[in-house]
């Protein structure tokens, strides 16, 4: 199942895509202060109404399984270590019965 999904990240990270830069998305007057950003970090536009703050470590492994859960395309998950206690293994099983992902 694991090797399945690298294969499948690995494959589609590898293929060439056409990249969209933004040399400046601070254009309006309420966020011309923000110009500097660019000079140290890629920036990029995003309306505000399609973010989400997480506060609780709760709600961002509940939120984690309902992406793993409701994917229908793909799944990119990156981390050094996942572990083996029971909320990883919740995560796995969550990946597995996704039937967008069985073979």
């Amino acid at each position: 199942m694991l090797r399945r999904l690298l294969n499948t990240v690995i494959e589609t990270t590898s293929q060439p895509t056409e990249a969209i830069f933004y040399p400046n998305p601070f254009t309006k007057k309420e966020t011309l202060q923000f110009g500097w950003l660019t000079n140290v970090t890629p920036c990029f536009p995003i309306n505000a109404k399609n973010i989400t703050i997480l506060t609780e470590p709760e709600q961002f492994y509940n939120t984690l399984l309902k992406f793993c859960r409701d994917a229908t395309k793909r799944i990119t998950l990156v981390s050094l270590y996942l572990g083996n206690g029971k909320l990883e293994e919740k995560i796995v099983e969550t990946l597995k019965n996704n039937d967008h992902f069985k073979s």
